[in-house]
């Protein structure tokens, strides 16, 4: 149960750096 509590709290980080980094990218381009 607390492993199912950590891969989610793991997926949304990994979502929202990725969104952050999408937009550092477009930001340099």
């Amino acid at each position: 149960m607390r492993l199912r509590i950590v891969v989610a709290i793991t997926g949304a980080t990994g979502v929202l750096y990725g969104i952050t980094l999408l937009k550092q990218l477009k930001k340099w381009m």
